[in-house]
């Protein structure tokens, strides 16, 4: 049953799994980076008190992606469009964040 759903909407779950590997990889670069700063913190302790700042990363990141379609258009674009339009995505992230956090007095 989840095979065949798999296959009919192949590019909806190709999305979905490469919006998952992006979740997964920015999180693990915020914990690595958090536990280079805080040497003496646990992971759990950096999740509880950095849990609303990973949360926005996240929603900032995958939003900007969505909204530039990048995960609309991996299937039937170039591999340097979509360079470009991850590109173009993770600047439009960074601006958000650095931009939030100016706003926020951080």
């Amino acid at each position: 049953m989840v095979r065949g759903f798999i296959r009919r909407n192949w590019r909806a779950s190709y999305a979905i799994g490469a919006m998952f590997a992006d979740a997964v990889i920015l999180s693990v670069g915020y914990f690595v980076s958090a536990k280079m700063e805080y040497h003496d913190l646990t992971i759990t302790d950096i999740v509880v008190s950095h849990k609303h700042l990973i949360g926005f990363s996240l929603f900032a990141f995958i939003g900007s992606f969505t909204a530039l379609g990048v995960y609309r258009t991996i299937s039937n674009s170039s591999f340097q469009r979509q360079l470009f339009n991850a590109g173009k995505g993770f600047l439009h992230g960074a601006a958000i964040i650095l931009s939030a956090l100016f706003l926020a007095q951080n």
